[in-house]
């Protein structure tokens, strides 16, 4: 028979008379200083977390901008040839331009963005130290309050050397591109500019490899600064930012301006910081650490949260901020409690406890779950109002792994074929540069393209249209049987040949362009282009995927050659 929560709570009432009054306040102050540290654990990560997103959204609009501009970069000029055409040189540019200048005016704390060309690869006259400007382009949005991009010549980075402090501020933004490595930068100033900055940046390369430009976007540092000032979520706390190689970027306690407002730095570290206050101690056992320590005779508790580009957002609060309110809340009603009956209030704190802990575990249950986490299960139950809620909450979350199990399809399954799609596409690719990173890779990509579709779309309709894709679509998947086969475009498939296929990847090939798919009416060919990764020449998936489109494109040619 189920018996009420009430009706033992009340017999837990008069049973905990017989219960010491020492041992119920030995035991009532621990609990109270172990949920004390839970809950200010929990509240500084969970402020700092919240504190930090738009600062973080900026840092990842950044570079989801200029890794599009690179991409779109390196398709518009595969070789070097096509900087040496004049006509495609400009139209190229303004292409680019319009790309950037579109979501640069909508990204937060957004100042410049550009597009520079490496002086080996300029042009007729070649780019000497001698001219004023470096080639590209340049905009630059001189305030915040400036709602429109202006031209901004580029520096031309050979009248500088990057090795001299003295030149540094002028093409500090050149050193990590010109190491052909993605690079944010430590917050600076530019001289060119007059304005202080992080900078993101990414080489633009050939097919051949050959680093050929940079793309780049700087955010104003002096408003990230102010945002952070702007922190308000504890009365008498403060945020701070630390770069990635733990010196400290900005700190209102430690001095990175000069005093006519140049952003100058620190070599003073983070943990440096910590070490140099009084009784620097870590709480908790949090993934997020959480620093105790007193400076200028204040206690403060801090955390850092890691942002996109690698720097850590922190905040800093009074320790009395974050505990007194929660002892005041606890305190008081314990000292009514005892005085009322000290008795009883030993006896509640032992079997209550006990009789609540399944309340205790769907509390962290649906912590995970609010985490993120569909796997949480709570495995005590009892037979009353709370196993009730157990078995609702089991039922919601295996409701919420089922929805999100058909999102994650629909969101990776491409919707006329239902091969994988792009978003699909794009992960597998994070995947395999991760292996290339790694030196662990072993793959081929097959880019097929359908033959005159063109045919039945113009005579039959696009419906006929869809069918033959469909057929096309599943005689490649039953050629690769053994590997992922991706829709990428309207009859383009690619397919990521690994493992059984890898090794038979030729004849799989042949078979594929000799054994044409045919439905009713029509028979479809396809155009195969398959490149195979080499270890030590390809150094992203990129190299490999132009490759095996070069070869579909030249296959697609001398089909079209042949049929005129």
């Amino acid at each position: 028979m189920k018996r009420s929560l009430s009706l033992r709570l009340s017999l837990i009432s008069v049973g905990a008379m017989a219960v010491a009054m020492t041992a119920g306040i030995a035991i009532t102050y621990g609990i109270h200083n172990s949920i004390a540290g839970s809950y200010v654990e929990s509240r500084v990560n969970l402020t700092a977390v919240e504190a930090s997103g738009e600062l973080d959204d900026s840092f990842v609009a950044a570079e989801n901008l200029v890794t599009e501009v690179k991409l779109l970069a390196e398709k518009c000029f595969p070789t070097v040839t096509e900087l040496h055409d004049d006509a495609n040189f400009a139209v190229s540019l303004e292409l680019l331009n319009t790309i950037y200048s579109v979501t640069a005016s909508n990204t937060n704390f957004v100042c410049n963005y550009w597009f520079a060309l490496n002086p080996d690869y300029t042009a007729s006259p070649k780019q000497t130290s001698e001219d004023e400007e470096g080639r590209g382009f340049f905009y630059v949005r001189k305030t915040p309050q400036n709602e429109v991009f202006e031209s901004f010549g580029v520096v031309n980075v050979l009248k500088y050397d990057i090795h001299k402090d003295e030149d540094l501020p002028y093409v500090n933004w050149w050193t990590g591109v010109s190491r052909r490595e993605n690079a944010w930068m430590k917050p600076y100033y530019n001289a060119n500019t007059g304005q202080n900055m992080i900078t993101y940046a990414m080489p633009v390369f050939t097919q051949k490899s050959e680093f050929i430009a940079a793309a780049g976007i700087d955010l104003f540092f002096d408003e990230i600064v102010d945002s952070i000032k702007r922190n308000h979520a504890f009365q008498d706390g403060y945020a701070f930012l630390v770069n990635s190689d733990d010196t400290i970027a900005y700190h209102p306690n430690v001095e990175t301006y000069s005093s006519d407002d140049k952003y100058t730095g620190t070599t003073e570290t983070f943990t440096h910081f910590l070490a140099n206050t009084q009784n620097p101690s870590t709480i908790g056992d949090s993934l997020k650490p959480i620093y105790r320590y007193d400076f200028n005779g204040v206690s403060r508790v801090s955390t850092t949260v890691t942002l996109q580009n690698k720097m850590n957002y922190g905040i800093s609060v009074r320790s009395s901020e974050l505990y007194n309110p929660f002892i005041v809340a606890t305190t008081i009603p314990a000292l009514v409690f005892v005085i009322i009956s000290i008795l009883l209030a030993v006896g509640l704190f032992f079997i209550i406890r006990r009789s609540l802990k399944p309340l205790h575990e769907l509390s962290l249950a649906a912590g995970r779950v609010k985490e993120g986490d569909l796997g949480a299960e709570i495995h005590s139950k009892t037979n009353d109002e709370i196993g009730e809620l157990s078995d609702a909450f089991g039922g919601m979350v295996k409701a919420l792994r089922s929805e999100r199990s058909a999102m994650s399809a629909l969101a990776f399954q491409d919707g006329l074929t239902g091969v994988k799609n792009k978003n699909a596409h794009a992960e597998k690719v994070a995947s395999l540069n991760r292996q290339i990173r790694d030196g662990v890779a072993r793959f081929a990509v097959v880019m097929c393209d359908v033959n005159d579709l063109k045919t039945i779309n113009d005579g039959k309709g696009h419906v006929a249209g869809d069918a033959a894709i469909r057929g096309s679509c599943l005689k490649v998947c039953h050629t690769f049987a053994h590997s992922p086969v991706f829709r990428i475009g309207g009859d383009e498939f690619v397919a990521i040949l690994e493992g059984e296929d890898y090794d038979n990847r030729d004849a799989l090939v042949a078979k594929l362009q000799n054994d044409p798919y045919t439905d009713d009416s029509h028979q479809f060919s396809y155009s195969v282009g398959m490149a195979t990764y080499q270890h030590g020449m390809d150094g992203s998936f990129a190299s490999v995927f132009s490759r095996a489109d070069e070869m579909m494109y030249q296959c697609k040619k001398a089909f079209k050659e042949k049929n005129q």
